[in-house]
């Protein structure tokens, strides 16, 4: 006699596949062009009370999504990509005219004259990308996560200021004339993470997303004072 037992079954492999995408963020709207011209008289009365404030602003870059993948199993592979952040909008020219008949007057502290700026908008922050894997074998955990990058900001526009009038500002920290153009600033990359949990080898990578290059300044920041023009502080 003879007994014949069956083989066994062949075991199984668990293998956790896993992948995650954050989406790129959308880019931000630009400044418009601004122009303001003043021919009669302006006072303000209060702190903080400017006679004149004309800026061009581009908007902000939107944060590009975060990305999260987590995977279980005896052989665990995951990866994680955060979405690139929005660029920055650009600004536009801006222009001041105080004509010669006109005049501008401000009583009080932090009061400007003649406030005029164009500046472009920040670009957006990367996505955070995180994997994490947990084998249920304590075999093999590989996991690779990438941030996004930050965009680039938007690039300020010229600005141009004439004053023909007079311009008079009574208190501290009250200038005459203040114009400027500002680049926005780059979007910072995102962050990144990856972790292995009961694991007997462990591969990880996590690199940082790169920040975003600053938006440029105007070309021509200009103001000037005419033979007529008068300021006082």
């Amino acid at each position: 006699d003879e007994e014949i037992v069956g083989g066994g079954s062949e075991g199984e492999t668990s293998v956790g596949i896993g992948a995650a995408i954050g989406l790129a963020a959308g880019g931000a709207g630009n400044g418009g062009t601004v122009s303001v011209t003043n021919r009669s008289l302006i006072v303000t009365d209060g702190a903080d009370s400017y006679g004149i404030s004309a800026n061009s602003i581009g908007g902000g870059g939107g944060v590009g999504g975060s990305a999260t993948s987590g995977v279980l199993g005896k052989y665990a592979i995951g990866g994680a990509l955060g979405g690139a952040g929005g660029g920055g909008g650009s600004a536009f020219q801006v222009d001041v005219f105080n004509l010669a008949t006109a005049g501008i007057w401000t009583q009080q502290e932090r009061s400007i004259g003649i406030f005029a700026q164009s500046v472009g908008g920040g670009g957006g922050a990367g996505g955070a990308g995180e994997s994490t894997g947990h084998t249920d074998e304590s075999e093999v955990s590989v996991n690779l996560s990438l941030g996004g990058s930050g965009n680039v900001g938007g690039n300020g526009g010229k600005v141009n200021v004439e004053n023909s009038g007079w311009i008079q500002t009574e208190k501290a920290y009250s200038h005459g004339i203040l114009a400027q153009s500002i680049g926005g600033s780059g979007g910072v990359g995102g962050a990144s993470g990856t972790s292995a949990k009961d694991s007997n080898v462990a591969i990880t990578l996590s690199l940082g997303g790169a920040g975003g290059t600053g938006g440029k300044s105007g070309e021509t920041v200009h103001v000037t004072n005419f033979g007529s023009g008068e300021i006082l502080t």
